[in-house]
């Protein structure tokens, strides 16, 4: 389980704060979250699964690696993504499945995530995360 807010703090700036219950939901909340900001999706049915894969030094920056690769993904490939599915979630690795939609309209051009802006607190019921997100001019 997972809950998400969006704040635009400027015109090329949104934070997006993630709750969740766990590691495996923190990230997948990241996914869909990513997903709704990219664009509306076409009716079509949801494509394949496609095997996604990032490392950083640790968790704090292995979400942003992960909100990086889906951003890219989303550029290159004009689809949101967000169906996902953790395969193995480690300290410093993330593999994932994910599977998607063409995008309809974009809502947002988002360029990148922001190492330097996030971070990822534990809580005794639940993980906090908050990550900038650059948009494009």
């Amino acid at each position: 389980m997972y809950t998400h807010a969006i704040t635009q703090q400027s015109p090329t700036l949104l934070v997006l704060d993630l709750e969740a219950t766990d590691f495996d939901a923190l990230f997948v909340g990241a996914a869909r979250s990513v997903a709704e900001l990219e664009g509306t999706p076409t009716a079509d049915p949801l494509g394949p699964w496609v095997l996604v894969h990032a490392e950083a030094p640790d968790r704090k920056d292995l979400l942003v690696a992960w909100l990086n690769e889906l951003i890219d993904r989303a550029e290159v490939d004009h689809m949101v993504c967000p169906d996902a599915e953790i395969v193995e979630l480690t300290e410093t690795s993330i593999r994932a499945r994910v599977r998607g939609r063409p995008i309809e309209s974009k809502n947002y051009q988002l360029v990148r995530a922001v190492t330097d802006a996030c971070w990822l607190a534990m809580g005794p019921d639940n993980l906090s995360a908050s990550v900038h997100l650059e948009l494009k001019d």
